[in-house]
């Protein structure tokens, strides 16, 4: 199942998550309040997603990536103000250089944010907002069980060699890469990378389905149900019939975009983490009334 997993998680699951939040993200306008942002956010994704299937098939196209997509990642954050403009414009270009010179930046940026850090770190730094904003036992019991959970699987790693069925041996090369770049870094071995991707992944699906009450999903509108199902359906078929072909026509695009999309998002909550965390601790250290 570490390998399995991970192949029926994102190939199964993710068209379904990829299409309903970028349906979700839309209705949001993306988490831009103003529409000139958006205009400007939206064709900048479709670009380093461009880039980022590019560096797919070519990996000399990886600092090419790294640089669209680290700009995608920044941009929501300094289209603020004109102030917060200029810096960014400073920002992109001493971090342009950072990637030039540093092959793990590069890495970071064009490998690991719209993969490993989108679905673990991004998906916990959200369960610490919803647990800080709730403030219910159940919601910091499910952060620090994802922490548990995805520590343990780093200090009890598998005992023997991790294998694949027959049918899950072509999608398992374009996952192989992504392993052996995060053991690495870290000095571990791919096989307790898999485990650890089929849980990020897999939760991540799951936690976003669960979301009725923010969702709404009675609510979405039925023409594009109708839109995501043929999508969905389509995406699906293309895999069975060639893995490689539904990949990277269908599946890798699809999952880019929705990373890229939801960046102002993501933004939005790491920016405004620190703030929940002060005034948590103001109000712990308070004088009583």
């Amino acid at each position: 199942m570490p390998v399995d997993g991970l192949w029926l998680s994102f190939s199964v699951l993710g068209p379904l998550h990829y299409l309903t939040q970028m349906s979700w993200l839309h209705d949001r306008s993306y988490f831009f309040r103003d529409p000139l942002p958006k205009k400007i956010f939206v064709p900048a994704a479709a670009v380093a997603a461009g880039f980022y299937i590019y560096a797919a098939i070519e990996p000399s196209g990886l600092f090419e990536s790294a640089c669209a997509i680290l700009a995608v990642f920044l941009l929501p954050a300094f289209m603020r103000t004109p102030k917060t403009l200029r810096l960014g414009v400073a920002a992109a270009a001493f971090l342009a250089v950072l990637l030039c010179v540093s092959p793990l930046a590069a890495l970071f940026a064009g490998v690991f944010l719209p993969t490993v850090v989108h679905v673990g770190l991004f998906t916990l730094l959200f369960l610490l907002t919803g647990a800080l904003r709730g403030n219910s036992i159940a919601s910091y019991i499910s952060a620090l069980a994802w922490i548990v959970a995805a520590v343990s699987l780093f200090l009890l790693p598998p005992s023997g060699h991790l294998l694949a069925g027959d049918w899950a041996k072509p999608p398992r090369i374009f996952w192989t890469g992504l392993a052996e770049g995060f053991g690495w870094v870290f000095s571990i071995k791919p096989s307790t990378v898999f485990p650890f991707l089929t849980f990020a992944y897999t939760y991540h699906f799951l936690n976003w389905f669960t979301k009725t009450e923010l969702l709404k999903w009675h609510l979405v509108p039925p023409r594009r149900q109708a839109a995501i199902g043929v999508i969905l359906a389509v995406t699906l078929a293309a895999c069975l019939y060639d893995y490689q072909f539904g990949y990277m026509t269908l599946l890798l695009p699809l999952s880019i975009m929705h990373v890229l999309l939801e960046f102002p998002l993501d933004m939005q909550v790491i920016l405004g983490l620190p703030a929940l965390v002060t005034a948590k601790i103001a109000k712990a250290h308070g004088p009583a009334r």
